[in-house]
């Protein structure tokens, strides 16, 4: 089951520990996975991507690492697309 986080909640700023702001830094950065876009002015992060790039924090991953981690995160929305359609 996937389960979406929305982007303006006070759940998206306590899992990931930046408040609206800095989250947008962080994805500018590619430090963090962009939100998708859920309809008008909603958007969400997928849970499952969060919780990747905090493991990989807790973990020690270094921001070059996290960047990899993001890019191959939002690669394979792509790829699930692509096989969905």
């Amino acid at each position: 089951m996937i389960r979406i986080v929305r982007s303006q909640s006070a759940e998206a700023e306590g899992l990931t520990g930046f408040r609206k702001s800095a989250r947008a830094a962080k994805i500018a950065e590619g430090l963090l996975p962009p939100p998708i876009h859920l309809g008008g002015k909603a958007a969400g992060f997928l849970a499952h991507e969060l919780e990747a790039v905090i493991s990989a924090r807790a973990t020690g991953a270094t921001d070059d690492e996290v960047k990899d981690i993001v890019r191959n995160l939002v690669a394979a929305r792509s790829a699930k697309e692509t096989t969905a359609a």
